[in-house]
């Protein structure tokens, strides 16, 4: 799946144990999404964590997944939605080093079986605005360990010629806030 070791990414120190299956497909129920392989894969790996300092990167931290589902990427995708009023566009996994202001996502709107979803960040402090960072998880990884630039783009043609007009649109939620409340959540 991934073309190095991407362990080496992340400091020594764990945020949540192994994951496990049943944590995994909780979470995807909480989230609201099938997570792909390479998410899968990275985070029964790398089960969340903080990237190490000399990789200089925008990115902060891999969200993991809690054992009891009220931190790591479940309880950042309620802060997300609740609190902050993130567009349900996908699957938050990283953060910036500007906590919550800005977001990395798989961008599952359109997501077809068997493919990879492109990686995004949304800027919350520019009215969500979208920026496009790379075509697939494994891309992202690898521009990290290579120290690129991991800001994205705004609107890149090839994205836009695919997706046309979707960018920087607010998209519907799967879940309207409405309809899915805090407290509606699964519980384990």
């Amino acid at each position: 799946m991934f073309s190095f070791d991407v362990t080496e990414l992340f400091q020594e120190r764990e945020f949540f144990p192994q994951l496990t299956w049943s944590s995994l497909k909780r979470a995807e129920l909480v989230i609201g999404y099938l997570f792909p392989e390479s998410l899968r894969n990275l985070l029964f790996l790398k089960n969340g964590g903080y990237f190490k300092p000399e990789l200089e990167s925008w990115t902060a931290e891999l969200y993991g997944i809690d054992p009891n589902g009220r931190m790591g990427m479940e309880g950042v995708w309620k802060k997300l939605m609740f609190d902050w009023e993130y567009p349900n566009v996908g699957i938050p996994i990283m953060s910036t080093n500007s906590d919550f202001h800005d977001v990395y996502f798989l961008d599952m709107r359109f997501q077809k079986p068997g493919e990879e979803p492109p990686v995004i960040r949304i800027d919350n402090e520019l009215d969500n605005k979208f920026y496009y960072v790379a075509p697939s998880l494994s891309d992202f990884l690898t521009m990290i360990r290579d120290k690129k630039d991991v800001m994205g783009i705004e609107t890149p043609q090839n994205f836009v010629q695919k997706y046309g007009n979707l960018i920087n649109k607010k998209v519907p939620a799967i879940f309207l806030k409405e309809e899915r409340k805090e407290e509606d959540l699964p519980r384990e």
